[in-house]
């Protein structure tokens, strides 16, 4: 009963609308949580953006891992190998907001993203 009255009085689209629209535009809805407590956090990081890239001849997956950590956004770069195996960079990029951080790591050339498998204990 209080779900039913909750779900009438506010204006909240059900939760497969809004699952939609942060699947397509999870930038602008990490923009909505950047004064809020429910911001990703160094605990759980949300992944904002993902890469193929190719190393030694295998292809890979690049994801940038990112949450708020005081007044900045961080984020370091998951790296998963064609077995499913994960690495992780240190945090390497912080800015202000996530849209900049995402900007950062598209720039990254593929001679980037190798190198970054490179650096890490694989």
């Amino acid at each position: 009963m209080p779900l039913k009255y909750c779900e009438r009085v506010l204006l909240f689209p059900p939760f497969e609308v809004w699952k939609k629209g942060s699947d397509v535009n999870l930038r602008a809805h990490l923009l909505d949580l950047y004064d809020s407590a429910d911001a990703p956090r160094v605990a759980s990081p949300a992944t904002l953006e993902a890469r193929r890239f190719n190393y030694r001849g295998a292809s890979w997956v690049a994801r940038l891992r990112s949450f708020r950590g005081g007044d900045m956004w961080r984020g370091h770069i998951a790296l998963e190998d064609r077995s499913g195996s994960t690495f992780w960079t240190a945090f390497i990029s912080r800015e202000a907001d996530p849209a900049e951080l995402c900007d950062r790591f598209l720039s990254f050339e593929s001679d980037a993203l190798q190198a970054f498998v490179r650096s890490t204990p694989s």
